[in-house]
């Protein structure tokens, strides 16, 4: 135990823990604005209207997390690694052209066929205009991902805190304003999640320049960088079409046999759950720039090992608080979602497995394992493919967790797995 606390001392202090303490601000901040939200919504949206926005949100972030085409997830490494070099505004310049091309075919198809999905899909061919505007949504966050983004791989961790609170506050805001002097319904909840973002990013986007590539005009972007860039980013693409749909084709599934209320109890479950999900995703942010910059192996492995001793006594405090949060969260839904304590719980339980997950998947990122990553997703795609059919039409909202549990658990085995090898020297960074 002594040795632990002495660990975590050395986290807590110096600039990995400045970094880290932004990072998790900003995260808490957004969960917390979140989790605001979503309780105004799921307390004054009838269930219907609620079980429909959030397939809308699970459709937007569906959208948002694959429309790169992979180069948001291969500007992370790339970025991380060449922000110290001369050449890093060319490498910035390369990765933001090939995210907006990308954009282009990325939202264009989804958005022709938008009425088949609604129609054959979804069964509901009313949520076509709304399934819409969950692309476009998905364009805007993908932007603001690659301006968080570019402020993570320079760690300047002080504009993404200020870039989340931006976020965060512009959505809420809008949220308490629809609330007290307009009415909630469906359409104005939705709109306002599209248009104060796209208002907020154009004014923060122009004010930090993410649109300008003056710096790099004069610089030139050495051939073998392009090439290492476009082999790496077609394994990431494969790995982040896979993680996609694991994360959000549940709802996609859920609404092809079961109707709203079902969406509505899952929504609730997802979003309540929000803040802690996010905090455990912040630790990642923090380390991969550190370790995608880091070219000391042994230093790197020294890290790793630290951070192990710190997470997992953090894991058993948060499985313990598993056991109690379900019933307050679902208090605080309103009687209309009571049934949703058990998702809630396995929600969370599913938080503290990418908390435990987190370290060695990241580490993989850094470096530069994408293939590997990628032929592991797609393992878990396929698992979570065939227990979402078969569980989700006769268990609902629960089979679809408990699907994506046991999918989080393959990756946990497999990323401690490779974690384990490395530090036995048996797996060294890529080339």
């Amino acid at each position: 135990m002594r040795n632990i606390l002495i660990e975590t001392q050395k986290l807590l202090s110096g600039k990995f823990a400045k970094n880290a303490a932004y990072v998790y601000g900003a995260q808490v901040a957004g969960g917390v604005a979140g989790f605001a939200l979503n309780l105004i919504l799921i307390r004054h949206l009838n269930i219907e209207d609620y079980g429909l926005f959030s397939l809308y949100t699970s459709a937007t972030m569906l959208f948002a997390s694959f429309i790169h085409l992979g180069w948001l997830d291969a500007y992370s490494r790339f970025g991380a690694r060449y922000a110290a070099e001369p050449v890093f505004e060319a490498v910035r310049k390369f990765f933001f052209g090939k995210i907006l091309r990308s954009m282009v075919l990325g939202a264009g198809l989804p958005l022709i066929f938008a009425g088949w999905i609604s129609t054959r899909l979804y069964e509901r061919p009313q949520f076509s205009i709304y399934l819409r505007l969950a692309i476009l949504n998905g364009v805007i966050l993908c932007i603001w991902s690659f301006l968080n983004l570019d402020f993570q791989v320079r760690q300047r961790f002080k504009n993404y805190l200020y870039a989340q609170l931006l976020l965060s506050a512009s959505r809420l805001t809008g949220i308490v304003f629809l609330f007290f002097f307009v009415g909630l319904s469906l359409l104005s909840v939705i709109s306002v999640n599209f248009l104060f973002p796209l208002f907020f990013l154009l004014i923060y986007g122009w004010q930090m320049q993410i649109f300008s590539t003056k710096k790099a005009e004069n610089i030139e972007l050495p051939s073998a960088i392009r090439t290492q860039a476009s082999e790496f980013r077609a394994w990431v693409l494969l790995s982040t079409v896979c993680n996609s749909v694991i994360g959000n084709i549940d709802l996609s599934i859920l609404a092809h046999y079961h109707p709203n209320q079902t969406l509505a109890n899952y929504g609730v479950a997802a979003r309540l759950t929000l803040p802690l999900h996010m905090a455990m995703t912040a630790l990642g942010m923090v380390m991969l720039p550190k370790l995608a910059s880091n070219k000391n192996i042994e230093l790197t492995k020294s890290q790793l090992r630290t951070l192990i001793k710190y997470i997992f006594p953090v894991s058993v405090l948060l499985l313990i608080a598993c056991y109690f949060l379900p019933a307050i969260l679902a208090r605080w839904a309103g009687a209309q979602y009571a049934s949703s304590q058990n998702l809630i719980q396995l929600f969370l339980l599913s938080s503290v497995i990418v908390f435990i997950t987190n370290p060695p998947s990241v580490f993989l990122i850094a470096w530069g394992h994408a293939k590997m990553l990628a032929y592991l997703n797609l393992v878990q795609l396929i698992v979570d493919l065939i227990l979402d059919l078969l569980w989700i039409p006769s268990r609902g909202a629960i089979g679809a967790i408990q699907a994506t549990l046991v999918v989080y658990l393959i990756g946990t085995v497999f990323a401690y797995f490779q974690l384990y090898r490395a530090l036995k020297g048996k797996l060294l960074p890529a080339k």
